[in-house]
């Protein structure tokens, strides 16, 4: 997707599953899309089961020295933090 400038992905608590995929997203200047085109674009790509059930809009990521994506750091934020998702469940 074109307006898309960066994604994390990362497991997200579930009742019934205990961990259901979530993807964080980031896009670029100005763009705006629903976080359905998000999903269905994972569903034409991607197996069912890695089709993300919850979709976040972050500004920025924490980053390694090296670079990377600090997922550990987002993990960590998933568990202390009450989630601002979209879920395509609801």
């Amino acid at each position: 997707m074109d307006a898309v400038d960066e994604v994390a992905v990362i497991p997200s608590p579930d009742e019934f599953y205990t961990e259901v995929v979530k993807a964080l997203v980031r896009v670029k200047d100005e763009s705006e899309f629903a976080p359905e085109e998000i999903v269905d674009h994972c569903r034409d790509e991607l197996a069912t089961f890695k089709t993300p059930r919850y979709v976040e809009y972050v500004e920025e990521f924490p980053y390694t020295p090296t670079g990377k994506i600090q997922k550990q750091k987002l993990r960590e934020r998933e568990t202390d933090a009450e989630p601002d998702h979209w879920d395509r469940e609801s």
